[in-house]
This record gives structure tokens, C-alpha cells and sequence, in this order.
């Protein structure tokens, strides 16, 4: 790959798994009694296929789908993966 080339990665923050009513309103008063901001919370990170980033969003990406380096084998398969470390970050070269 050469430095003009484009090239694309995507990724997905979920936070859907402590979004319960109550954890959040026991962050958020645990954060204001220490005088913090509020939290986040935690999420979970998928490295997907930018095209289904267009298609989740509605929007259009242009170039940057066909610029994708996820491998073309998890691109065509519309496989999430789940990004535990840095290591688990694929890509792949043009």
C-alpha cells in the first residue's frame, strides 16, 4: 500500500449490556458524590465491514467501503469481531 492509497477500517462501540436503568443511576450518583463526570460505562468494540456502517447509518460512504482492509473474507461473511486488545484488530494490506 502506498502512502495516497485510501484505505478504510470501521468499528462499532456497543453499550447495550449496562444501559439498565438502575446501573446507570448508580454510576451516575457514585460519579457525583466523588465529583466526577459521568461515566461512560463500559462497551464492547467491533471491528465490522464499512459497508455495513453505510447501511446501518443510511449514509453514503463514498470510497471508503471498497477501501476497506478488513480481508475480504470477514467483509463478504458481514462478520462483527468482537476487539478484546489491540491484537485483535485485523487488516489487511492492498
Amino acid at each position: 500500500m502506498q502512502d495516497e492509497d485510501l484505505a478504510a477500517t470501521a468499528y462499532v462501540l456497543d453499550q447495550s449490556p449496562d444501559l439498565t436503568k438502575d446501573a446507570a443511576a448508580q454510576a451516575l450518583a457514585k460519579a457525583t458524590r466523588a465529583g466526577d463526570p459521568p461515566p461512560l460505562g463500559p462497551f464492547r468494540t467491533f471491528q465490522v465491514p464499512v459497508a455495513d456502517i453505510a447501511h446501518l447509518t443510511g449514509l453514503n460512504l463514498g470510497p471508503l467501503p471498497s477501501a476497506d482492509r478488513l480481508p475480504i473474507g470477514v467483509r463478504t461473511a458481514r462478520q462483527w469481531t468482537l476487539l478484546e486488545s489491540y491484537d485483535d484488530i485485523t487488516v489487511h494490506a492492498s
